[in-house]
């Protein structure tokens, strides 16, 4: 059990604003280019449910059907090479085969945290990607599933996925890092092949097992930091390409003889070793109207739950966790977590925001934003959830 830290604080700076906005369960937006209407290749292929309608006006298209869309099915925009964005509604839990599959156009695509599978191919060759957030929903990742995204330059691989498969990442090329989660436990055989840009890796302790060529022809490496407290055995062929003598090897203190004759790693010339850092505290912050914040230390892999109703301030009209639309996940006024997996915040916004001094007192303190916020942990307060 830890103990958790709260504290409130005011800030000058007004209103925190919500950008996103809640997605009916039975509705997908999007963009497209020219503003032209994107027709799926199955309009059948959304989990049961139909389309009714598909219109484009005001710059945006929505796609409405007959129920909650619970899938995006295998090919359902594969080469749909005109549409440039996508919100996915709260309701879908997996995206198919090929869903997206070489959609050159799309540059932004939002997955939201109830997706727990994103299938093989679903994004392969969406060319226009630059970043993409994996939500901390997702446990698998398809073959495949972001290969030749070559516009990608950030990925953001959440603790909840436990096997990155077959060439998952293969041919982004823009690729510059990447942290592999403590939650993984293999790699898949050319999992990051041919991402040329890339400049550094880390591997925790909980990898056992790296396929061929997971690393191939990653010709730009020049760290890679693994935490085993023994070389792991890997095939000669994951580093194929990487250039061994000017790429430093970083691992853990007390290892480095180990390393040194250890096959494939012995390859490396310069292997340094490092000295784990105490971990740091992990905060969920919670900032709602006027600024009010509350501040709690979590705990990595936990979930928390919080009443976040406040009668006095109206209904709640926005709430956005790690900056994705979580509205449709409160209800009764209450909000759970997904798993904690770093630095996280949730935004809150009402209808009818306060001004200052929220309990008429007459002076704006500390009770005011406790009175504002009206954030408060269900259950235990000075415990973990």
């Amino acid at each position: 059990m830890i103990k958790i830290k709260i504290f409130f604080m005011l800030c000058i700076f007004g209103m925190i604003s919500i950008g996103a906005r809640a997605i009916p369960n039975n509705t997908i937006y999007y963009t497209s280019l020219y503003g032209k209407v994107v027709n799926p290749n199955d309009s059948h292929a959304f989990g049961g449910a139909t389309i009714v309608s598909n219109k484009y006006s005001n710059g945006q298209g929505i796609i409405t059907f007959d129920k909650d869309v619970t899938s995006i099915g295998e090919a359902a925009f594969y080469i749909c090479d005109h549409l440039t964005s996508v919100a996915i509604p709260n309701s879908v839990t997996s995206i198919g085969n090929y869903a997206f599959g070489y959609c050159y156009g799309l540059t932004s695509v939002t997955i939201p945290n109830s997706v727990t599978s994103i299938g093989s191919y679903a994004f392969m060759n969406c060319t226009s990607l630059t970043s993409v957030t994996i939500p901390n929903s997702v446990t698998s990742l398809g073959s495949y599933a972001f290969s030749g995204c070559y516009g990608l330059t950030s990925v953001t691989i959440p603790n909840s996925v436990t096997s990155i498969n077959n060439a998952a990442f293969s041919g982004c090329s823009s690729l510059t890092s990447v942290t592999i989660p403590n939650s993984v436990t293999s790699i898949g055989g050319s999992a990051f092949d041919g991402c040329s840009s890339l400049t550094s890796v880390t591997i925790p302790n909980s990898v056992t097992s790296i396929d061929y060529a997971a690393f191939m022809q990653c010709y730009s490496l020049a760290s890679i930091k693994v935490h085993w407290k023994r070389p792991l055995n890997i095939e000669d062929g994951v580093w194929y390409g990487v250039d061994k003598k000017k790429c430093v090897l970083y691992v853990p203190e007390g290892t480095w003889s180990m390393f040194c004759s250890a096959p494939v790693w012995m390859e490396f010339v310069n292997i340094e070793e490092f000295s784990d850092e105490p971990e740091e505290d992990i905060y969920l912050t919670i900032m709602g109207v006027n600024g009010a914040i509350l501040q709690q230390a979590v705990e990595i892999g936990k979930t928390y739950k919080y009443l976040l109703d406040n009668k006095k301030n109206g209904k709640i009209v926005a709430v956005t966790f790690n900056g994705e639309d979580v509205t449709a996940d409160v209800a009764d006024g209450k909000y759970t977590t997904p798993k904690i997996t770093g630095n996280s915040e949730i935004y809150v916004e009402y209808d009818n925001q306060p001004k200052g001094d929220t309990n008429d007192d007459g002076v704006v303190d500390v009770a005011d934003i406790t009175r504002v916020a009206s954030i408060i942990l269900t259950g235990k307060t000075k415990e973990e959830e």
